[in-house]
Order: C-alpha cells, then sequence, then structure tokens
C-alpha cells in the first residue's frame, strides 16, 4: 500500500507540472526524494538523472544522486558527482564532507584528506567531519595529526561521543592508556548502553594490564550486542590472567563455537588455549 500511495505522489508531482508550468527538473527532483525516503534508490536515480538532464545546474539534485550512488556502494560514481556539485558550489559543506568520506571507504586516504578539511572549516560544528579527518589520517599512519583532528572536534563538541572515541582509540594506538580510559567513561557517561565504547574500554584496559577491570566491560558489550565475538576471546584472556581458568575456559569454548564457520583459524586459536585449561 505504501509503494502504490507513494507511486501515485509521484505521479501527481509530474501531471501537475504542465497546467502551473512548474520547473520540471523541479518536479523530477521532487519524485526522487520521495522514492529515496521509501527507500525505493532505483527510482531515485531515475529521477534524479532525469532531473539533471533538464537542469544539468541543478546542484541538489546531483548531490542527492551522489547520495544515492553511495548507499548502493557505487562509491566512484559517488566521487565523480560529488567532485561536480563542490565545483559548482565551493562552500557546499556536506558534499565536502561526504566526499572525502566515500575517498575513506575507497581507501585513497591521503586523496580524502583535503575535502575532509574544507568541509571542518565549512561546518566546525559537524563532528562527522573532524572523526573522518581524523580517521584518514590514523590510516595514514598520521597519528599525531589524527590526535589533533579529534581534539579540534571536541573543543567545538565536548560531548560527542564518537568523537571521544575515536580519540580514544588513536590514544590506545599510541600507547597512552590511561588518557584512552578517562575518555572511554566520559563517553559511556553520555551513551551508557553502546556495546562499542564497552568494547574498546575493555580492550584499553586490559592493554594498560587492568584486566579484572576489563571484566565487565567485555560482558556488558557482549550483552548489548552478541556479534561482538571478540569481547568473549578478549574476556577469556582477563579471566586467565588473573587465574580465573573455568571461566576463561568457558569464554574460549563459546568463542570457538560462534566463530568456527567465519574464522576457523580463530576458533583453532581458542580451542588451543581452552585445552591448555582443562583439568
Amino acid at each position: 500500500m505504501t509503494r502504490v500511495l507513494a507511486s501515485s505522489l509521484v505521479a501527481f508531482l509530474v501531471l501537475v507540472a504542465a497546467p502551473v508550468r512548474a520547473d520540471e527538473a523541479e518536479v523530477r527532483y521532487r519524485a526522487c526524494l520521495v522514492h529515496k525516503r521509501a527507500g525505493r534508490m532505483a527510482e531515485a536515480e531515475r529521477e534524479c538523472r532525469q532531473a539533471l538532464q533538464r537542469r544539468p545546474s541543478h546542484v541538489a539534485a546531483r548531490f542527492t544522486l551522489a547520495t544515492v550512488l553511495r548507499s548502493t556502494n557505487r562509491l566512484e560514481e559517488a566521487a565523480t558527482e560529488l567532485r561536480a556539485v563542490t565545483r559548482a558550489e565551493p562552500r557546499h559543506a556536506q558534499a565536502h564532507g561526504l566526499l572525502g568520506a566515500v575517498l575513506v571507504r575507497l581507501g585513497r586516504h591521503a586523496e580524502a584528506i583535503e575535502p575532509l578539511r574544507r568541509a571542518c572549516e565549512l561546518a566546525p560544528t559537524e563532528p562527522t567531519h573532524w572523526g573522518n579527518l581524523g580517521s584518514a589520517y590514523r590510516r595514514l599512519g598520521r597519528l599525531d595529526e589524527a590526535i589533533g583532528a579529534y581534539r579540534a572536534g571536541l573543543d567545538r563538541v565536548p560531548d560527542d561521543a564518537g568523537l571521544l572515541n575515536n580519540l580514544a582509540v588513536a590514544l590506545r594506538d599510541a600507547r597512552r592508556y590511561e588518557e584512552a580510559v578517562v575518555l572511554l567513561e566520559q563517553a559511556l557517561a553520555v551513551r551508557e548502553n553502546d556495546a562499542r565504547l564497552h568494547l574498546n574500554l575493555g580492550v584499553v584496559l586490559r592493554s594498560a594490564g587492568r584486566h579484572r577491570e576489563a571484566i565487565p566491560h567485555y560482558e556488558r558489550a557482549f550483552a548489548l550486542d552478541s556479534t561482538l565475538h571478540d569481547a568473549l576471546f578478549d574476556l577469556g584472556v582477563c579471566h586467565e590472567q588473573i587465574g580465573q581458568a573455568a571461566q576463561a575456559l568457558r569464554a574460549y569454548e563459546r568463542f570457538a563455537e560462534l566463530v568456527a564457520q567465519r574464522d576457523p583459524r580463530r576458533a583453532e586459536q581458542a580451542r588451543a588455549r581452552a585445552a591448555t585449561l582443562r583439568p
């Protein structure tokens, strides 16, 4: 029923264009938005392209087309459209930011730096841009610049849990564990039921040798998201490190059972550790 109603709305938008001499490109663009909101990406792409055929300078239609292409994992095409948007409208912060994010997904991290910097300049309170810029630096091995980007974002959006998490991960990479713990605790004060934050805090505490403190965070992470299988393996490590052999054995065996099909090498690794713990 929803599909029928949406299709009828699209037809209505097209039909009313003639009597009022509406801009047909705009009508097609609005139809594109209707399809996109309904999750019909093929139809949304078609309407966007028809809008651009009628008016190639329609920046909003081109940007929306890029978002559709990205959502269907056609990243190179999305990047091409986003470059066109930034040429036509150099102060389009979303286009610069999305171009950088797409380039990061393509693994072209060095190329992503400039559009992400530009996005941060144009929209300095948008945490996503700072997060992506820091991630690009981090993947290039430029850890100090990654930390600087995350801190710059937090200067503008102090309580953003995503940036707090990203900065903590970068500090963990730099073996600055105690700083990372503080940041992840701040992030959890904002999003207490975030499984990934609990997992990352467990990892940092384990890396700092604080195995007993890490255990409840690994348990909470897996309870919130049972696809976080690494939490179980690390949980086994922590129990093993503090002499709790029975708990470690259960964690390793459960981990091996869950990942046996997807990652047989790691499943075997867990079984080998479990074997050393059996009486």
